[in-house]
C-alpha cells in the first residue's frame, strides 16, 4: 500500500506540472501522437484507427515528450 500511496501521489504532483497521457485507443493515428509498430488488418474497425496502445504516451504542457506506441487497423481487400 505504501508504494500505491507514493506512485498516487507522484502522477498528482506530475499531472499538476502539466503532465498527460495521450489519449489513443479508438482514436484515428496522427503521426504527431503516435508511433506505428505494426498493422493488423481489420473488418471492424474504421482505416488508420487505433487498435491497441503497446506503450503509453505523454505530453508535457502541450508538448510532445513521448508517443505512443500503438498497433493501427487497415482496411481488408
Amino acid at each position: 500500500k505504501g508504494l500505491e500511496l507514493i506512485y498516487k501521489e507522484l502522477r498528482e504532483v506530475l499531472g499538476r506540472a502539466g503532465l498527460e497521457p495521450i489519449e489513443t485507443k479508438g482514436k484515428l493515428f496522427d503521426p504527431h501522437l503516435h508511433q506505428a509498430v505494426e498493422t493488423v488488418e481489420s473488418p471492424i474497425h474504421r482505416d488508420q484507427e487505433v487498435v491497441e496502445e503497446l506503450q503509453r504516451g505523454y505530453k508535457l504542457r502541450h508538448r510532445l515528450l513521448r508517443p505512443a506506441i500503438v498497433k493501427v487497423a487497415v482496411k481488408g481487400q
